[in-house]
């Protein structure tokens, strides 16, 4: 999923979605033996049959071993994953869910220790600055290797206080700064940017005109 595709789709979960909870799910299992798995071409899953078809094509196998797959409604369009498809293969023994456009498989959680694969230290040190909801952290794995994570929360400071501590963690980390901003009648975006040793790192501030928090976005994307 691209970063713009997140940023939009995580404003729409914290937006739109806060009032609809995903399925309860089994707490996360340690994953046995697990093997990498090669990027499938992109394919789109509908009706009841679908989830026979993507084991049967070897392309909605959890990639940590769990047997455990359900195909689900999507929740009329509002989950964390694939919200352009009308059904979601989820495993239940995980939580992760399989993203068929990209081959990945994805979770959410306000757990930050609730993914098979540990989030990097710089999303779990990401400071929480004036947070007016729980951080809802999220992961993509492409194998069993994390390609894209991070998290969002709401603050009660405006963009450009968040921005100047922000940049200075980012600075802490060695990791220096690009900025971007965009600001009309709708309200006001900023966005920083760098690069750590293995990955793309954008921070996203959004304080729409009629909302009284600050959208705060953290993203890595593995080069």
């Amino acid at each position: 999923m691209q970063p713009l595709m997140f940023s939009v789709l995580l404003g729409v979960l914290l937006a739109g979605c806060s009032q609809t909870a995903p399925p309860q799910l089994p707490p996360p299992q340690p994953a046995s033996a697990p093997t990498a798995a090669s990027r499938p071409a992109a394919r789109e899953f509908h009706g009841f049959g679908a989830l026979a078809r993507a084991v049967q094509d070897d392309t909605g196998r959890c990639p940590f071993g769990h047997a455990s797959l359900r195909q689900i409604p999507a929740l009329g369009g509002c989950t964390f994953w694939s919200p352009e498809f009308n059904q979601t293969i989820i495993c239940l023994q995980c939580g992760y869910a399989h993203d068929p456009a990209h081959g990945t498989w994805e979770r959410g959680s306000t757990d930050r220790a609730a993914f098979q694969v540990p989030l990097n230290a710089l999303t779990v040190d990401f400071p929480v600055l004036s947070g007016e909801s729980k951080p809802q952290y999220y992961q993509s794995v492409l194998g069993t290797r994390s390609v894209h994570e991070g998290l969002l929360y709401r603050s009660a400071q405006p963009p450009t206080v968040l921005e100047a501590k922000l940049a200075a963690h980012l600075n802490d980390q060695g990791i220096a700064t690009r900025r971007s901003s965009k600001a009309d009648a709708a309200g006001e975006i900023i966005t920083l940017s760098g690069d750590s040793a293995d990955a793309s790192i954008q921070i996203g501030l959004t304080k729409m005109r009629d909302a009284s928090k600050t959208q705060v976005t953290f993203e890595r994307m593995v080069k």
